[in-house]
């Protein structure tokens, strides 16, 4: 996961095409290192879109 924060960084400091369509507060973030809570956010999307998967 480390690595997938290092390439993202990179691309938003580059002004390349990030991998999702991030706020302007998000890639902020990400640029100054600050992922946690972005990454704790996706992690629980993902959960809540599997369990709804799982319960249809």
């Amino acid at each position: 996961m480390d690595l997938f924060w290092l390439d993202e960084r990179k691309r938003l400091m580059n002004g390349e095409v990030s991998s999702r369509a991030w706020t302007s507060s998000q890639r902020q973030d990400i640029i100054d290192g600050k992922n946690q809570h972005i990454m704790a956010k996706h992690f629980r999307v993902i959960t809540l879109i599997v369990l709804l998967n799982i319960h249809t």
